[in-house]
Order: structure tokens, then C-alpha cells, then sequence
């Protein structure tokens, strides 16, 4: 998957649109009220390869962005698979959905809304893969994985420095079992108003000072 296409489709005005690298994300701000990611190819190959994606699955993600890690789980899980995608902001996940179309990209249903509460309208899922770092497990996400099924997340390990590690696990009853973690990782916090994140109101905050910052 060329991942400059989703670049160039995703950044159209160089006055309204700046990246920040964060980690091993590059951040893009459309507006105050949208922040989104573009995942570089190596972390997203990663995350796919934790997650197991295999040909056939059905695959839950939340953070759809520009679209461009979720033409990769297409890629992976191919014609008899299916990859549910939830984007919080809905002009973001029309465009999302218009772009991976454009690109032949006929198995992957885009869905506007709070990713935190999953889509039950596809469940149950072989793997649940998030983009965004969050604090917890949603007990929505888990339940809607199926037993063994596979789990792979940025986790928010502590929240007074905002320590995040990549974590990979299997659903074993109810819970999320962990057998692979990897440290020194850094993603944008998911958007939800559910307690796992930021809320709309702490993500305005931080895109304006981020915006002073970029602009001093």
C-alpha cells in the first residue's frame, strides 16, 4: 500500500494543515476540532503481524484517519475478509471511506462514531487493532473479540507521564490476556468521552498549544 497517496489525499491546504511527529506516528491537524494519524508503514506491518491478521478475518479498528492502515488490513485479510473501521469524526470517515473505495479497497466498511464502543453489527471479530493510545480495556471492544481472539493496542501505562507501551494479547473469558509488550512508544490518545483518553474539551486544549507552539 502507497502510503504517499493517503499522505498527498489526507494534506490539502499547507495553511490549515501541519505535522507534528509524535513517536512513531505523524500527527496531522485538519481543525481544531480533528486530529488525526497517518501510522508509518513499519509500526502499522507491526501491529498487523501482533495481531496475527490472516486471510479470511474479520478485523475491528478503531482510528481510521486517512484510511491508509486500514487498506493494509484489507490487503491482509483479503476478498473473504471484512475490516470494520470506526472514526470519530464523520467528515474525516466520509473521506476515509471515499478514498479506500477510489482505491479498491471494496471490503472495508467505514463507520462514524466513538471507537471505545466498537460496531456489534460485525461481531464478533478475529483481532481488534487500535491506532490510539487509550487507558484500559473497553469492556465493548473485549466482548465484542471473539475467545482467542487477538487484541492489539498503544496502552496507557501511566498517566502522570503518559508512558505508553504496545500491547498484545488474547481474549480468554473475560479478559484481555497480554503476552507481548513493547515499550518506548508514543500515539495520539484515543478521542472518547467514556473516560479512556482525552475528551473533546482536553483535545481542544492540547491542538491550540500545539498550534501556538508550531506558530512562535
Amino acid at each position: 500500500v502507497d502510503r504517499s497517496l493517503f499522505i498527498r489525499e489526507a494534506i490539502t491546504d499547507p495553511m490549515q494543515v501541519f505535522r507534528a511527529e509524535i513517536g512513531f506516528a505523524a500527527g496531522v491537524k485538519i481543525t481544531p476540532e480533528t486530529w488525526s494519524t497517518i501510522s508509518e508503514t513499519q509500526l502499522v506491518l507491526e501491529m498487523v503481524h501482533l495481531a496475527r491478521v490472516e486471510d479470511g478475518d474479520t478485523v475491528f479498528e478503531l482510528g481510521t484517519g486517512t484510511g491508509y492502515s486500514s487498506a493494509i488490513l484489507s490487503e491482509m485479510v483479503g476478498p473473504t475478509g471484512r475490516v470494520v473501521t470506526v472514526e470519530r469524526d464523520e467528515e474525516l470517515a466520509q473521506k476515509a471511506s471515499e478514498r479506500l473505495f477510489r482505491f479498491g479497497y471494496k471490503n472495508v466498511d467505514v463507520v462514524a462514531g466513538d471507537g471505545t464502543r466498537g460496531f456489534v453489527g460485525a461481531a464478533p471479530y478475529d483481532a481488534v487493532i487500535l491506532t490510539a493510545a487509550l487507558a484500559g480495556v473497553p469492556s465493548d471492544l473485549r466482548d465484542q473479540l471473539k475467545e482467542g481472539g487477538r487484541f492489539v493496542a498503544p496502552m496507557i501505562v501511566n498517566e502522570n507521564s503518559q508512558e505508553q507501551r504496545l500491547r498484545a494479547g488474547i481474549r480468554v473469558g473475560e479478559r484481555i490476556g497480554i503476552h507481548r509488550e513493547i515499550p518506548d512508544i508514543a500515539f495520539v490518545q484515543v478521542i472518547s468521552e467514556r473516560g479512556y483518553g482525552w475528551t473533546s474539551q482536553q483535545l481542544r486544549v492540547a491542538i491550540e498549544e500545539m498550534t501556538r507552539g508550531a506558530t512562535s
